[in-house]
Parts: C-alpha cells; structure tokens; sequence
C-alpha cells in the first residue's frame, strides 16, 4: 500500500472514531447544543481529509481512487444523517390550528435515505394516526400535501411565503412547469422532473434532486445533491458546495432572482451573497476522480444567462 493510501486511511479513521465520540457522548446525555459545535469542527477535519485525498488521488490507481472517493461519500453521508438525527435543525414556522399535518424530511441525509436508500414510494400524509404509523417505518417519508406538487403537467404554480411556512417541499414526476416557490423553506426534494423552471426563496435545510432533465433551477440554498440530472442549468447561491453524481451536461451561474421580500428573507437564512461567495461555482462531482475539470458540468456563459421573471 502506497504512503498516500496509507495517510489517507489514517485520516479517514479518526474522523469515523471521532463521529462514534459524538454519538457516545449523546447516548450519555450532552446536550444537542453542546454537540453542534463538535459537528462543525469534524467537518472542518472531513474537509481537509477530501483536500489531501484530491491532491493525492493523481498519483494513485483507478481502483485505489475510486475506493478512497466512495468511503469519503459514505462517510459524508453517515455524519450528516447522525447529525440530523443527534441536533435536529429547529424550523420556524406559522402555527395551524390544523394538526393533522405531518412534516417532511428537514436535510439532505434524511431526504436521500427515503430516495436512494429505499424502494418505497414517499407518501403524503395528513392522518396523524396513519403519521404515527408511519414514523416508525424507516422507509417512510412523509410530506404536508398543500406543499407536495405529483405529476402536475404545463402548469403555472406558485406556492407564497404562507403555505412555505418553513415547511419541507417535494416535487415529483412534473413536466412542462413553471414552478415559483415564494419564500422560506426547510428542505426541497425533487424527482423525476422534466423540462421545467423552478424558482426559490432560501431553502434553509437541504435540497436533494433526482431525475432532472432539461429543467431551469434558481435556488439559494445551504446544501445541494444532485443525481442523475441531464442537460440542465442552476442559477445558486450556496453556503456549501454542490455536489452532483452520475450526472451530465450540468451548468452553473450566480442566483440572480429578485421579490421584494428576497434580500431579508436570506439574510435571515444565512444566505446572501457575501455569505455565499462563490460556492455557486466549486460544483464537487462524486464520479469524477481526476484533479482535471470534470466533463459532466461547467460555468454557464454569460451571454446565455437569463433573469427569471418569476409569475405575478
């Protein structure tokens, strides 16, 4: 085994006991408060173990590249759904007098691990017993249905900043949509979604895509996934890089959308620009393993950029 594989398997081994002492340290009683601040710092660690692993990655086999990449987006995967498991992100919302109404996934991780990682379809609840029922189904994802958009087809939709709410979204199976979500949300998932412009307020959870081809996207968000998505553009503005797999023809620019309630509503989430810098622009791709410029996305030109009118 080379010095570098060597190093590299180090790293990645304190960062998993590391994940373990944080676990261990919930199990025994701290503080989710207390734990956050320990998720940020081993991110910071994880982001420096995938630096050394990308610099070195050049000088070693394909195979040996490959399995440094995937234990790298295991890992990722893992300290991100504990994460979310151990400090649950609190959501500001509007209070119903309806109850009956079950949240969604509120990240990425917990979002995928009903997408990727399971063959049930996600279902729209709004019977609290069935939501029970339901909670204790691992497979089971659960959206509110004044915020689940199915198999909606040459519409022109627009959910405001009220039935947002701070509520998770999740689009599936439209074609031919313009699709303008007007205000602050927690998590998006979409899936399966085809020729269509979908426009953003602040997602202030994760946002995690499947199954996009030839659609428009002008987000700002803190977390992005992409998989499977063909021949589309993404307007964003990012406090993390986004990350895309088996994916192709993707092209990125600088979020560019406007309303009037915009500019306060993202600095609320943490989101404005001088917060966001040029994330927008450092896509990572998962499949790609060579220091060179990935071929499955590059910098939209700026001739092609376009404004998005969102609908009145």
């Amino acid at each position: 085994m080379s010095y570098i594989s060597t190093r590299y398997l180090w790293k990645l081994t304190g960062l998993q006991t590391s994940l373990s002492d944080i676990e261990k340290a919930s199990k025994e009683g701290t503080e989710p408060s207390t734990l956050e601040p320990q998720f940020h710092q081993l991110k910071n660690v994880f982001k420096e173990v995938k630096d050394f692993a990308n610099a070195g990655s050049l000088h070693l086999p394909p195979f040996d590249q490959r399995n440094m990449q995937n234990k790298l987006s295991s890992f990722f995967d893992d300290m991100n759904a504990t994460q979310s498991r151990l400090v649950p992100r609190k959501k500001f919302g509007f209070k119903r007098k309806d109850k009956k109404k079950a949240p969604a996934a509120s990240s990425v991780s917990a979002a995928e691990a009903g997408s990727r990682h399971s063959t049930s379809e996600a279902s729209v609840v709004a019977d609290p017993s069935q939501a029970a029922t339901n909670a204790t189904t691992a497979t089971k994802v659960e959206y509110d249905p004044e915020r689940t958009l199915l198999g909606r087809k040459g519409e022109t939709i627009v959910l405001d900043k009220h039935t947002l709410a701070g509520g998770d979204v999740f689009i599936k199976e439209c074609e031919d949509c313009t699709i303008f979500l007007c205000g602050s949300m927690g998590a998006l998932r979409t899936e399966q979604i085809r020729n269509c412009v979908i426009m953003t307020g602040p997602i202030t959870g994760g946002c995690l895509m499947e199954g996009a081809t030839d659609c428009v996207f002008h987000m700002a968000a803190h977390q992005m996934r992409l998989h499977h998505s063909h021949g589309c553009d993404y307007y964003l503005q990012m406090r993390s890089t986004p990350i895309i797999e088996d994916c192709s023809t993707l092209r990125f620019a600088p979020y560019a959308l406007e309303y009037p309630e915009l500019p306060l509503e993202l600095d609320e989430a943490d989101l404005s620009a001088t917060a966001c810098g040029e994330n927008w622009s450092n896509v990572q791709d998962f499949k790609w393993l060579r220091q060179q410029q990935s071929p499955n996305w590059c910098i939209l030109p700026e001739v092609e950029r376009i404004v998005p009118a969102p609908p009145a």
